[in-house]
């Protein structure tokens, strides 16, 4: 429904390949959750952004 007004689909909570393949069937443009990474504070997301390759 997102699509057809033209707003950006957000799926939030995702947390398992399955769900990252039915959300791409429907074509979600954006997805986040414990399957990328576990919630942090601050601090363990900075040094996390440091440890990380640059994509």
């Amino acid at each position: 429904m997102g699509h057809q007004i033209d707003i950006e689909v957000v799926a939030e909570g995702v947390e398992t390949q399955e769900q990252i393949a039915f959300l791409k069937q429907i074509e979600c443009d954006i997805v986040q959750g414990y399957y990328y990474v576990k919630s942090m504070s601050i601090k363990m997301y900075d040094e996390y952004i440091k440890k990380k390759p640059n994509e």
